[in-house]
């Protein structure tokens, strides 16, 4: 099966005329680096229809590769290894590739990162290292970006037919059922119906692999429906000619003959002598069973020798051994058991051969992993040292600017602490010096000026002091109303109905004349300690200095509001011998200031 897979999938290269590729070399040598663009542009549109055009055309480009810049490099090399795949020219060193996929993950969309990524893997087919190279494939899916519309799902396929071909390659059949069906997802989600219908017929193989003939059987007949739906009618026919070996049985062998004359006439795949197309010969397999079932020696044995020249010993000298054997025929058992002993040993010497490839890519891919994990380690020491040493170096410029900051702000007071220095002591020199000329040309009028100096600025110090004393009363009176013992009088008598009494306890009183003493000790000894006024009159007084009204206090103190204002009348002719209620308040602040 694989060998029909391999056939559908490979498209038939075209030649091209040596004069449009000599045109194409003439028009290359005429390129400057400025033109690159252009060059990549022109490649790209014959990379799929011409790829071994689009290679030459960037192999003869060599000379002016000096004069790229990075990005240009890189796309030169991304578009010349997609060039090399696609014309199935091997890989020999990873080199190259594994700095172009680290350049796009740097700078490249999701869609270059991917192709950069199937790239390297497809270096890593080349290569032989199978485990590698599947790493490689997983990583492109990985950076496919399935969510946008920019998604190239196209690319995407042809990844996942890799990642199917390795798992076939590693005999895990399950892997690539799995693969392939994404396979055939992605060829849906970009037109493709061709790959699709290929995607049918892979799968076959893989249930061929399983053992699983109904479903081998099923799958490689959808994929004939399909290639005849879809007009390709060789395809079809190649796909009904792979399950001739599966229908020799007595239920199906009669369906086998219309088979092959079907495909043997209308396939396009045989010359007029009976010879199929190079690349076809296993064919004669197939038809050298058929006629080994219906027992038709003599054919099965033509068919059979047909198969020696194309290198299918093993499929040949089985049929032969089965031929005589019906036959009957002691020699040429001995003869062809012989030969394939011989050509079974060789299959298991090859099989020996792609086992170590399969192992030596193992040990690769084990060893560059072990090596890869190295580097990241070594990565994170590095990055580990170089962040300790950021920190290290930031912490000593933030310390040298906080003690440079330092040094400059001191430095700066310094400087303005001198300034303010010299300006004071300049202007008392200024000022010293025009006091002495005045006092040599004219005693008395300096000493006048100078009391005149002094009578001023004791006048200011006096209000100055004044101020700051009106400023203390105030905030001793503050401090006093916001007194919490007063406050709780207020608040406990602040509704008197009918009949209610308010009561302020001894004890209360003797806070408030406490806190009276503490804030205005000016007021406390001349009023509150005043040996001339009543008990009552004090109460008074305090209420008075903190500008609560008539009304207000002889509701406090249970008394009627002309026995209030009698009291401030009273008061005020004792302390300050003004025989009247209004002006007590602004007496007694006059006083304490």
């Amino acid at each position: 099966m694989n060998w029909l897979c391999l056939c559908l999938q490979t498209d038939i290269m075209k030649y091209q005329s040596p004069f449009i590729t000599l045109i194409i070399v003439l028009l290359l040598a005429s390129c400057g680096s400025s033109e690159s663009n252009e060059l990549f542009t022109r490649v790209e549109a014959l990379m799929d229809a011409h790829p071994d055009s689009a290679l030459a055309l960037l192999d003869s480009a060599t000379t002016g590769k000096e004069q790229y810049s990075r990005s240009q490099l890189m796309r030169y090399e991304l578009l010349h290894a997609k060039a090399q795949n696609k014309a199935y020219v091997d890989f020999t060193s990873d080199s190259i590739m594994k700095d172009v996929v680290e350049y796009y993950d740097a700078h490249g969309t999701a869609n270059e990162q991917m192709e950069a990524h199937y790239l390297l893997g497809c270096t890593y087919r080349d290569l032989h290292e199978s485990p590698m190279a599947l790493s490689c494939y997983l990583d492109a899916t990985e950076r496919a970006d399935t969510l946008s519309d920019e998604c190239d799902y196209a690319m995407l396929m042809r990844v996942y037919g890799q990642i199917a071909d390795e798992f076939d390659r590693q005999c895990m059949p399950y892997k690539e059922l799995e693969a392939n069906a994404r396979y055939r997802d992605c060829a849906l989600r970009c037109g493709d119906t061709l790959s699709y219908i290929i995607g049918v017929l892979r799968e076959s193989n893989a249930y061929n692999l399983l053992g699983d003939t109904l479903r081998f059987i099923s799958s490689t007949k959808e994929a004939a429906r399909l290639f005849k739906d879809y007009g390709r009618t060789t395809d079809c026919l190649l796909s009904m000619s792979t399950l001739i070996p599966y229908c020799l049985n007595e239920e199906d062998v009669a369906k086998v003959q219309p088979i092959i004359d079907d495909f043997e006439q209308h396939s396009g795949l045989f010359a007029s002598n009976g010879d199929i197309a190079e690349g076809y010969e296993q064919y004669y397999n197939s038809k050298g069973k058929y006629y080994l079932y219906v027992n038709r020696l003599d054919s099965a044995e033509y068919y059979f020798r047909r198969l020696l020249p194309f290198d299918y010993d093993y499929d040949a000298y089985h049929g032969l051994l089965d031929v005589y054997l019906r036959r009957n025929q002691s020699d040429s058992i001995r003869k062809y058991s012989s030969l394939l002993e011989t050509s079974l040993s060789a299959l298991h010497t090859s099989l020996q051969t792609q086992a170590m490839f399969n192992a030596e890519g193992t040990f690769n891919y084990t060893r560059n992993q072990r090596v890869a994990a190295d580097k990241e380690r070594e990565a994170e020491r590095n990055k580990s040292r170089a962040v300790g040493v950021t920190c290290i170096s930031a912490a000593l410029i933030v310390l040298m600017l906080y003690l440079f900051n330092r040094y400059r702000t001191k430095k700066q007071h310094e400087l303005r602490g001198i300034a303010l220095r010299y300006n004071r002591i300049n202007s008392e020199y200024m000022q010293a010096k025009e006091d002495y000329e005045l006092m040599e040309n004219d005693f008395e009028a300096y000493k006048a000026m100078k009391a005149e100096e002094i009578n001023a600025l004791r006048a200011d110090r006096d209000s100055l002091s004044k101020r700051v004393e009106e400023q203390k009363v105030a905030a001793g009176i503050r401090s006093l109303a916001g007194y919490s013992v007063i406050a709780e009088i207020k608040s406990r008598n602040r509704k008197v109905t009918p009949g209610y009494h308010s009561e302020i306890y001894d004890e209360e009183w003797n806070a408030i004349f406490d806190k009276v003493k503490k804030e205005l000790p000016a007021f406390h000894s001349r009023i509150a300690m005043n040996a001339q006024l009543s008990d009552q009159e004090r109460k008074i007084a305090v209420f008075v200095l903190l500008g609560e009204s008539t009304s207000n206090i002889s509701k406090l103190l249970n008394t009627s509001p002309s026995n209030i204002s009698n009291a401030k009348t009273s008061i005020n002719k004792k302390v300050f011998n003004q025989n009247q209620a209004a002006t007590l308040r602004i007496n007694m602040l006059e006083m304490i200031s």
